[in-house]
């Protein structure tokens, strides 16, 4: 009786399209994709410096083996020990490679090879689950097909190899979608299968292209109100969500998705803006904390290089959609 309590209470709260998509995904999630594994080709035209994610990673201590994710680290040697008996979030962290930004091309290059071959599809860990695998295969892409684009294309075995897996790794997020979770999870699903479909040609890339655009379409005006603010109402998941959106727009501005999200970028920076202190820190509101995501001011310095004007406004904070209220100045908060 308590089981069928909890499941009530726990399904009250959820949409039917939630509830539905609980079903499919304990149901399916598993099963082999419909979509042939073929090759990807690059197409993407490298433009301008890319922001990284997140606040620089010491490439010395990752050489060393010691990685550091939420207030823990761990000495796992390089490339790293995988399969780490540690909390879900701290291997999360370890499996979206994030750090691989921070090291020369052959250094990125040993570690992604050694993730390749050590992750296979079948393997029980938590790196094939969907929100590892949208983080990865964007720094993937940044990193390879953007910073070390002229590396990799002098280096045919790695690039075939990188390819594969990249195909492989599309298709099993494709299948994972994460409709039941919705929110800031199957945002990042969307922004990497549009990533992915505008970086790649081939049958795979368009059926990327076109998995990531649904959910984009149907998620921006949902999950991004009219003050600009993420719904999620953290100002550390809002720095993500602008480092998200300027990094779609810079490389699909010409696409008719680049003038959709615009006014969201717009609204989005100002929102954030809001919600930094004199210092240009967030402020510590929901569940945020210090560096885990990019810092405000590298953002708002990324969106002027790509033409996004920000005036530092004083005075009366409102976010109304939001109900974030506040003042601030040049001294005070």
């Amino acid at each position: 009786m308590s089981n069928l309590l909890k499941f009530y209470r726990t399904a009250a709260y959820l949409k039917p399209k939630q509830i539905r998509s609980q079903i499919k995904w304990r149901l399916f999630r598993n099963a082999k994709s419909k979509i042939p594994l073929s090759e990807l080709h690059a197409n993407w035209q490298y433009s301008a410096d890319v922001l990284e994610p997140v606040p620089v990673h010491d490439a010395k201590k990752i050489l060393e083996g010691r990685f550091s994710f939420i207030n823990k680290q761990l000495r796992l040697g390089f490339p790293p020990k995988w399969n780490v008996d540690e909390i879900k979030l701290w291997q999360y962290n370890l499996h979206y490679l994030d750090f691989i930004h921070f090291l020369t091309y052959e250094d990125a290059k040993k570690v992604s090879i050694d993730w390749i071959d050590k992750n296979p599809l079948d393997n029980k860990n938590c790196a094939w689950e969907p929100y590892p695998l949208s983080l990865r295969l964007m720094n993937f892409v940044l990193v390879f097909y953007g910073k070390y684009i002229n590396e990799l294309q002098r280096d045919n075995e790695f690039n075939e190899k990188l390819s594969r897996s990249i195909a492989q790794q599309t298709c099993s997020l494709i299948n994972q979608r994460e409709f039941h979770l919705l929110g800031n999870h199957l945002f990042e699903n969307g922004v990497a299968l549009t990533f992915i479909g505008h970086c790649f040609d081939g049958e795979i890339a368009q059926a990327s292209k076109k998995a990531g655009l649904e959910i984009l379409y149907e998620q921006l005006p949902e999950q991004f109100p009219s003050d600009g603010l993420h719904f999620e109402l953290s100002p550390a998941y809002q720095c993500r969500m602008m480092w998200l959106l300027l990094s779609v727009w810079q490389q699909i501005k010409s696409h008719s998705l680049g003038e959709l999200i615009k006014p969201y970028i717009e609204r989005g920076l100002h929102a954030l803006q809001a919600l930094c202190h004199p210092d240009g820190d967030i402020s510590l509101l929901n569940d945020s904390a210090l560096s885990i995501h990019q810092e405000p001011n590298k953002i708002f310095d990324y969106a002027q290089k790509l033409g996004f004007k920000q005036e530092s406004k004083h005075g009366n904070i409102a976010l109304l959609n939001s109900h974030y209220y506040g003042y601030k100045d040049e001294k005070n908060y």
